[in-house]
C-alpha cells in the first residue's frame, strides 16, 4: 500500500515548493488590497493585461482640427493640411519595471517549523504575508517615484513625476511617450496653484484643478492620492455635520474622505511632499454599495478579473499595464546550499502605467501655512 503524500510525510522543501505555488492567486488578489492606490486601479477596472509587444500603442487626442470655422453662404475658406492624431508609444522593456520580492528561508526557520504540517503552513503564511507587503510597498514607489532618478532604481517604472510633472502647463516642454509637450498643448497634464492657506484658497485650488482635469469629455478624476498632511488639513477645514465619507473604498476596507464625490486617500509615498494627485482612471464617481467587489477567485490568472478591459486602444486616463509574462509569477525553489538561507522563492511583478490623456491627470502643492 502506498504512503499518502501528505504535509507530514513530504520533504520540507517540496511542501514549500508545492504550496507558494498553490497561493499565487490568493497573493495576487492580498496584493490588490494591500494600499488604497493599488485596490482602486485593481478594482476599479484600471488594470489592463496585455501582451508583450514590442511597444503599446495608445492613441492620443492632440489638438482639436484647425478646419472648422463659420462662413456665409455660398462662401469660401481655405483648408489647412493637417496629420491624423498622433500614437503614444510605451516601449514596455524600457518603462515596465521588472519588481521582484523574495521569501527566503533559513536553516534554523526550517528546523523549528517542520515538526507538523500546521506549523508549515504556518511559516508559508507568515512569509507570503511579508513578501506581499514588501511588493506593494515597492510596486506603489515605483508608480510615484522618478525613473529618471538614477538613485532610485535602474528598474522603476515610467512613473508619475514623469506624467503629472510638478510644473505649470506652459512650462511642461519634454517628450513623453515619444510625444512632445511643446508642440502640444493637450500632452500637458493639469498643474494647480501652489495653495497658501488650505482655509484660504485650498478648496479653490483643488476645485479648479478638478474641473481642469474633467474638461473636454464626460470623463473626470475618480482617485487623489494625497500627502497625510495635506489630507489632514482636508479634514480639520470640513465642518463635522458637512463631512463626506466612504468608508470602504469599493469594500476594500480603506476609510477615506470624499471630495466632491471622488475617494481623497494617504498615500504614503507622498508624505513631506504638499502634493495631491488627480488621476482620472475610470472616470466614475463614488463607488456604490452595489459595485463589483473582488474575490479570491478571480485571480485564478493573476492580473485579471470579471471588471478588467483587455482593449489597450481604449485607455483614457490613467491605467496601469500588467504583463503577463511577470504577473506576480513565482520563481523557484532556488536551493542556495549550505549558507544562511537555504531556500529561497521570488515573486515577479513587471507593469507600467499609460494614459491617452495627460489633460485627464492633475497636481497640487501645499507648503504653506498649517491652520
Amino acid at each position: 500500500m502506498a504512503v499518502a503524500n501528505t504535509v507530514t510525510s513530504l520533504a520540507l522543501d517540496r511542501v514549500f515548493s508545492t504550496t507558494m505555488e498553490s497561493i499565487r492567486p490568493q497573493l495576487a488578489f492580498e496584493l490588490s488590497q494591500a494600499k488604497p492606490t493599488l485596490a482602486h486601479l485593481f478594482n476599479g477596472s484600471a488594470v489592463k493585461y496585455g501582451g508583450t509587444g514590442s511597444d503599446y500603442k495608445i492613441p492620443v487626442a492632440i489638438q482639436p482640427t484647425i478646419n472648422i470655422k463659420s462662413h456665409t453662404d455660398f462662401g469660401t475658406y481655405s483648408a489647412t493640411p493637417e496629420d491624423s492624431p498622433d500614437t503614444a508609444r510605451w516601449d514596455y522593456a524600457t518603462h515596465q519595471g521588472i519588481t521582484r520580492a523574495f521569501i527566503k528561508l533559513s536553516k534554523d526557520e526550517m528546523a523549528k517549523n517542520s515538526q507538523s504540517g500546521h506549523q508549515v503552513l504556518s511559516l508559508v503564511n507568515a512569509k507570503k504575508a511579508i513578501a506581499v507587503e514588501g511588493l506593494a510597498q515597492e510596486i506603489t514607489r515605483q508608480l510615484f517615484g522618478d525613473s529618471t532618478d538614477a538613485s532610485a532604481g535602474a528598474n522603476d517604472m515610467f512613473g508619475l513625476k514623469q506624467f503629472v510633472p510638478d510644473t505649470p502647463e506652459a512650462n511642461q516642454t519634454g517628450d513623453v511617450a515619444g510625444i512632445s509637450r511643446a508642440d502640444y498643448s493637450r500632452w500637458r497634464s493639469r498643474r494647480g496653484s501652489q495653495i497658501t492657506a488650505f482655509n484660504t484658497d485650498g478648496e479653490e485650488v483643488w476645485s479648479q484643478t478638478l474641473l481642469d482635469c474633467s474638461k473636454l469629455g464626460r470623463s473626470r478624476p475618480d482617485l487623489m492620492p494625497s500627502d497625510e498632511g495635506v489630507y489632514l488639513l482636508y479634514d480639520r477645514w470640513q465642518q463635522p455635520s458637512l463631512k463626506d465619507q466612504d468608508m470602504g473604498l469599493a469594500d476594500l476596507g480603506f476609510d477615506n474622505i470624499l471630495y466632491r464625490g471622488v475617494p481623497v486617500v494617504i498615500e504614503a509615498e507622498l508624505n513631506g511632499t504638499g502634493f495631491t494627485y488627480f488621476l482620472t482612471t475610470t472616470g466614475r464617481r463614488r463607488p456604490r454599495a452595489a459595485s463589483f467587489s473582488m474575490k479570491p477567485e478571480h485571480f485564478k490568472n493573476p492580473g485579471r478579473n470579471p471588471k478588467i478591459a483587455n482593449n489597450l486602444q481604449s485607455v483614457v486616463g490613467l491605467h496601469l499595464c500588467v504583463l503577463p509574462d511577470h504577473d506576480f509569477v513565482m520563481e523557484g525553489p532556488y536551493d542556495l546550499g549550505w549558507q544562511q538561507a537555504a531556500l529561497q522563492w521570488n515573486i515577479v511583478f513587471s507593469g507600467f502605467p499609460a494614459t491617452g490623456s495627460l489633460q485627464r491627470l492633475g497636481l497640487s502643492s501645499f507648503s504653506g501655512t498649517v491652520e
